[in-house]
């Protein structure tokens, strides 16, 4: 496959937009929270359409530590159709934890995963 491909995959706490451009904000790799505690984060993708014909649909995927999946969503991922075009996504990311561990969120299109992103979440 000539594309799509993830440019930018993050988590950071909040995102803005200034002349153009997409500004991710403190960006994070896991936190510290009181047990049951909602973590409301975003999670921010650079999608490049590469060759890729026809439109993107990009599925997302969270899983819990213990490996089972607790929501999914699918996304028009759509770059402008030309060659290598990229679309900037920010995917809200509303959790409450039910345990401490890493928690997943899976990205793919038709099935094939393009990345994983890691949110390693601590209790107090």
């Amino acid at each position: 496959m000539s594309g799509p491909w993830i440019q930018t995959a993050v988590i950071c706490e909040t995102v803005t937009e200034l002349e153009g451009k997409l500004i991710a904000n403190g960006i994070v790799d896991g936190m510290l929270i009181d047990g049951g505690a909602e973590v409301n984060l975003n999670l921010v993708l650079a999608l490049v359409r590469g060759e890729w014909q026809g439109e993107i649909k990009l599925h997302v995927v969270a899983y819990d530590p213990a490996g089972d999946p607790i929501s999914a969503m699918d996304i028009d991922g759509d770059p402008p159709p030309i060659p290598y075009a990229v679309s900037r996504i920010v995917v809200p990311i509303e959790l409450v934890p039910g345990q401490p561990g890493v928690y997943w969120f899976d990205l793919s299109i038709e099935n094939q995963t393009l990345t994983r992103v890691p949110l390693r979440v601590d209790w107090r």
